[in-house]
């Protein structure tokens, strides 16, 4: 269930009022298991609760739920008197929940976490969080680091990817101006696969002509990561519409 809404809530990014309804639908459905579990592991719990509690979390959290926000915000807060408040198995869940819907300061923060962190698959891990962020502006800032030195190629792939999920249209147009730049953080041989896969994110029926127009100078062999993306995307747009107005039916009759 708490998958369910999570979905539904994504397919109506482009209408808010309908989000918000399935958000107070989900957050309604899922609370009573979220009050159950509660926000920290219990001595002893069986494993499917510790799985759930998580899965609630990305739910409530993608769907904005005032509570999980709230928590997720103090425990980041409380990084700064103690670097290690958010150890535990949860750890990467309330920072993608932050990370997600962050501020332009919460945002700063983690890049300066990302900056200091002595591990390197931490590191990695910080850095291609700031990709996942909602807000627009911060998901240029990422798309921008991405070119820096700073986070280094591999990560710097990875931040791209990340902007693609919530902004495909932003990173696949980075990906075309920056061509030559991003070319040069990824291996020959995945470049096709890279910018049809920032495509794939896309809800847009017109990606569909910019890939075939971008897939069409190409070899056969080049050209077969964009046509399944093409496809995938063909299938979206007939199945998406009749997904949301059923949804938006069900809402309404409820």
């Amino acid at each position: 269930a708490a998958g369910r809404y999570e979905t539904l809530h994504g397919y109506f990014d482009d209408q808010p009022a309908v989000q918000k309804a399935i958000a107070a639908r989900g957050g309604a459905a899922l609370a009573p298991a979220m009050a159950r579990l509660g926000f920290d592991a219990r001595a002893g719990e069986p494993a499917l609760d510790s799985i759930l509690r998580s899965e609630l979390l990305a739910a409530l959290g993608t769907m904005g739920d005032a509570k999980v926000l709230a928590e997720a915000r103090r425990r980041f807060a409380s990084l700064d008197g103690n670097p290690a408040a958010l150890d535990g198995p949860l750890k990467s869940r309330w920072l993608g929940i932050v990370a997600a819907n962050a501020s332009a300061a919460e945002w700063d923060k983690l890049r300066a976490m990302a900056k200091t962190s002595k591990s390197a698959v931490e590191r990695s891990a910080f850095y291609t969080l700031l990709g996942n962020a909602k807000d627009d502006a911060l998901a240029k800032r990422a798309l921008d680091l991405a070119l820096t030195d700073e986070p280094g190629k591999t990560t710097s792939a990875a931040i791209i990817g990340a902007v693609a999920r919530r902004h495909a249209a932003l990173a696949v147009d980075f990906a075309q101006a920056n061509r030559a730049a991003v070319d040069s953080l990824i291996d020959a041989s995945a470049r096709a696969r890279f910018v049809a896969g920032l495509a794939a994110w896309s809800n847009d029926p017109a990606m569909i002509a910019r890939l075939e127009a971008m897939a069409a100078p190409l070899p056969a062999d080049a050209r077969k990561p964009y046509d399944k993306v093409i496809a995938s995307l063909k299938e979206r747009s007939v199945s998406r519409p009749r997904i949301k107005g059923e949804v938006a039916a069900w809402l309404k009759a409820k």
